[in-house]
């Protein structure tokens, strides 16, 4: 088995990228274990002894079989008079002048024994990252220096005066397209040079995967990161954030997205990858997992077992708060516990006794938008959480989505449909869930559908058609959700549509409602079915003008083809249209300042809306309420009057019977009288 000697020189100032670095090369050691025996030589690792120079005790880069060379913002440190090589030869170049630091040596003699051996295999490599510059800063014109050698070293060996390039290098801009081109282009490398008549470890360059390549109805977990796409700029966007806050000395970044947008996703299966890679421990909390009795302990317990190295000059450490919105929607967390909690936080990401200066651990927040006003109530986190530390994540663009859709589907040796005259079924994909702005649950729902109904290696149009599309797949992920809660929620659900669907005035068709969220007049299991379908992201919901919120359906495509939707709708439908009636006829009354000829009058239609009341009152306005009872008292209050005018009219006409019937005693007295007389 040949060993593969690969020797990765750089500045101080890639670090990150050479921890990446170090944790590719074991990857594909890994990968092409038995064929090749990769040996990573970076200096870091190495013990140093004061009593010689560095140059001395390492490797030559021209003895190297692979050399990877590195450089953004500085050429390097310039080498000692007299330094040598490990075998004792000078290092200066042919003419007896001194090269610019260590790095251009190294570069230089990989490059002339390439020229005379053809070989080491020599990758060059350049962050573009933009490179900030403090000019107050007193080591403003050191750094100047470093980054006009790293620019003159460009132009002298990768670009001619022309603007032409004799020599290939990479350029990047973040870690993760850095990480990406590595790991490619040094596998390819390893096996075309050393590998050549080895036709199976070609295939070991190619992403595979052999488990499950969609989630279902399940956040991406770390184990999955390898077929988690779409996300790069997010990553990327995240971790500069961090690095700046961090060396502000508060290294805390808060991920703000809607419901559907994918932060549980991205931390897990995106940032927390990168973090290892950078050897950094990734620590993960969420507040409904550890319970109200053990919330602020156990997050001490998180904390306390972090090994801190203060002599570092990286993190140690990442902590992240998943689902933090529950900090303040589960109701047996006390107020202290919300307090204690937040503080613990927010002195852990201002703990500055490292080396560096900056806090040891950093702390990465997840929340949904909609509860962002929650947060606003604690002065120590929202004097940390400024425009900068707030990552707004957007729903995946139709790139991302399409990496999303495409990339996981290769990894797994499947493909999408591609009938004669007709779009992939991917591309069909692509443009059906664009119309549900990207939810992603719902897409990887779709997807795994598609993949259990595949036929042997392709996911198919007849699986999607008889999934109903996007809308079908909708409809069941919404029922599998439902079937998940408990008995309680589920009993909920009739009452909650009464709220969350309601009917167009001119059509008479079902459309979407909003229900406004008070949390102290519901029942537990109305609580827990309307927390269960947000987690889901089958509710969304939105703050009024008013400061109060709502909820509402995700989408409309649920009224028409999710079939317990439309049983309801089937038995309730004319319920929907009496109170559409009543709610207009209330708000015209109140608009008219509530005159009694505009009250309900006695008749079907108070009967209606006394129903109503009693069955249907959780779903109906307060000033229909008022409404529906003012019309009662009116019509009861007229029944009185009604009764009233009877009675006394029966009355009178009992008086009056009374009064004839006296004097027609009289008449016949008087008649009996004048006859008898007679």
């Amino acid at each position: 088995m040949k060993k593969i000697n690969i020797f990765v020189s750089s500045p101080g100032d890639l670090s990150p990228e050479r921890h990446i670095t170090k944790q590719i090369v074991k990857k594909l050691q890994t990968k092409l274990a038995g064929r090749l025996q990769l040996d990573g030589f970076f200096w870091e690792d190495e013990p140093v002894l004061a009593t010689e120079s560095f140059q001395t005790q390492f490797p030559r880069a021209a003895m190297s079989d692979v050399f990877i060379c590195l450089l953004w913002s500085r050429i390097g440190t310039p080498l000692p008079e007299g330094a040598v090589f490990e075998d004792g030869t000078p290092i200066l170049r042919p003419d007896g002048t001194p090269y610019e630091s260590g790095t251009v040596a190294e570069f230089e003699d990989a490059l002339k024994a390439y020229d005379l051996h053809q070989q080491p295999t020599i990758l060059m490599y350049f962050k573009t990252a933009e490179v900030q510059f403090n000019p107050e800063s007193p080591d403003f014109p050191e750094k100047q220096r470093q980054y006009e050698g790293v620019k003159q070293f460009f132009r002298k060996w990768f670009q001619d005066e022309q603007g032409r390039f004799p020599r290939a290098c990479v350029q990047f801009n973040t870690l993760t397209e850095f990480a990406h081109q590595l790991e490619t282009h040094l596998c390819k490398l390893l096996v075309d040079r050393f590998l050549p008549q080895d036709s199976h470890s070609r295939k070991l360059c190619v992403l595979t995967w052999d488990g499950y390549p969609y989630t279902g109805l399940s956040p991406f977990t770390l184990e999955q990161a390898a077929i988690f796409f779409g996300r790069n700029q997010a990553i990327d966007d995240i971790y500069e954030a961090l690095q700046q806050q961090a060396a502000k000395g508060q290294a805390l970044l808060m991920i703000l997205g809607a419901v559907g947008s994918g932060k549980t996703s991205l931390v897990q299966a995106g940032l927390l990858p990168l973090f290892l890679q950078l050897q950094i421990s990734c620590h993960i909390v969420r507040p409904k997992a550890i319970g109200a009795a053990m919330l602020v302990t156990a997050l001490q317990h998180t904390i306390a077992s972090i090994n801190v190295n203060t002599s570092s000059h990286i993190p140690q450490a990442i902590l992240f708060v998943d689902q933090f919105e529950e900090l303040f929607t589960l109701n047996d967390i006390t107020e202290a516990d919300r307090e204690a909690f937040i503080r613990l936080l927010v002195e852990t990401a201002t703990d500055c006794h490292s080396l560096s200066g900056q806090p040891s651990i950093w702390v990465v927040i997840a929340l949904r938008s909609e509860w962002q006003h929650y947060y606003q109530r604690y002065v120590r986190l929202i004097s940390l959480l400024e425009s900068k530390n707030i990552y707004h994540l957007q729903f995946p663009t139709p790139s991302e989505l399409r990496q999303m859709i495409e990339e996981p589907t290769k990894a797994a040796g499947l493909v999408f449909e591609h009938p004669a005259k007709r779009p992939p079924l991917n591309e069909v994909i692509l443009d059906d869930i664009s119309a549900y702005h990207g939810h992603l649950a719902l897409l990887q729902f779709t997807l795994s559908e598609l993949y259990q109904d595949r036929q042997e290696d392709n996911l198919t149009y007849q699986a999607y058609r008889e999934l109903g599309g996007i809308a079908g797949a909708l409809a069941q992920y919404a029922e599998q959700t439902l079937k998940r809660l408990n008995k309680a929620a589920r009993d909920a659900f009739p009452e909650l549509m009464r709220t969350l669907i309601t009917v167009n005035k001119d059509t008479g068709q079902a459309i979407l409602g909003r229900r406004l969220l008070l949390s102290e007049q519901q029942s537990l299991g109305m609580k827990e079915l309307i927390t269960g379908l947000m987690e889901a992201h089958l509710l969304v919901t939105e703050e009024l003008s008013t400061g109060d919120r709502v909820a509402k359906l995700v989408h409309e495509a649920l009224l028409s083809d999710w079939p317990r939707v439309q049983e309801w709708w089937l038995h309730n439908q004319e319920f929907l249209r009496i109170r559409l009636r009543i709610n207009y006829a209330a708000s015209y009354w109140q608009d008219e300042g509530r005159p009694n000829e505009l009250l309900l009058q006695e008749g079907k239609a108070l009967e209606d809306a006394r129903y109503l009341l009693e069955q249907w009152s959780d779903a109906i306005t307060q000033n229909t309420r008022d409404y529906i009872h003012t019309s009662h008292r009116q019509v009861e209050q007229q029944r009185r009057i009604e009764i009233t005018k009877a009675h006394q009219q029966l009355k009178r006409s009992r008086h009056l019977a009374l009064l004839l019937l006296l004097m027609n005693a009289i008449m016949i007295f008087l008649f009996i009288n004048v006859y008898c007389g007679n």
